[in-house]
C-alpha cells in the first residue's frame, strides 16, 4: 500500500548505499533490487511458504504452522538485533576484525536455517557478504550491513503481514476477571 496527499505524485524510494568493493557493490546492487521488488509487492518465497510450498520439505508432522513460526522468531532479531547491531558497531567504531568476529558469530546459522525454511535468497545474499567480508572496510562493510538490514526487515514485515493470524483464535488471553474454568 502506499500513502500519499490526493493529487500529488506516488512512487516510493528506499536508500541504495554504495560500496567500493566490487563483489560488495554487486551484493548491494542485488539486495537494493530485491527489497525494491518486494517493498510494496509481498516477496515470492514468502508467499509460496504462507501457501504450504516449502522446498526443503521443513516443518512438523506435515504442517506449516511452526515453520512460519520458526521464520518470524529469527527473521526479526536477525534484521533489527543483529544487523542492527552491527550498523551500530560500526558507527561506533568498533574495531573491524571485532565486527567481522561478530558477523560471523552472529548471522551465518540464522541466515541458513532461514534458507532451509523457504528463504533461500537471504541464504544466498548472507553467502555472498560472508565470502567478501575480510576484504571490506567500514566504510563498505556499513552500507552491506545497512542494506541487508532493510532487506531483513522488510521481510520480517511481510511475514508479519501474512501469518495466519487467526490460526490462534481459540488461545485468548483471559481477562483478570474472568474465571478461569476447571476441568
Amino acid at each position: 500500500m502506499e500513502v500519499r496527499r490526493a493529487g500529488t505524485a506516488g512512487g516510493h524510494r528506499i536508500p541504495k548505499l554504495v560500496a567500493a568493493h566490487p563483489d560488495a557493490s554487486r551484493l548491494i546492487d542485488d539486495v537494493y533490487a530485491a527489497t525494491e521488488k518486494t517493498w510494496l509487492s509481498e516477496p515470492k518465497e514468502l508467499a509460496d511458504l504462507h501457501a504450504g510450498l516449502i522446498p526443503s520439505g521443513a516443518g512438523s508432522f506435515d504442517t506449516v504452522l511452526p515453520t512460519l513460526l520458526f521464520v518470524n522468531g529469527e527473521t526479526r532479531p536477525l534484521g533489527y538485533a543483529t544487523y542492527g547491531g552491527l550498523v551500530r558497531g560500526a558507527v561506533q567504531g568498533m574495531p573491524m576484525d571485532s565486527l567481522r568476529h561478530m558477523t560471523r558469530l552472529l548471522v551465518g546459522v540464522p541466515a541458513e536455517f532461514l534458507g532451509y525454511c523457504g528463504l533461500e535468497q537471504l541464504w544466498s545474499f548472507t553467502q555472498r557478504f560472508l565470502n567478501c567480508l575480510d576484504q571490506l572496510d567500514r566504510e563498505d562493510f556499513l552500507s552491506v550491513v545497512g542494506q541487508l538490514a532493510l532487506y531483513i526487515n522488510c521481510l520480517g514485515g511481510w511475514n508479519l503481514h501474512l501469518y495466519p493470524w487467526e490460526a490462534g483464535d481459540h488461545l485468548r488471553q483471559l481477562r483478570s476477571d474472568e474465571p478461569v474454568l476447571q476441568s
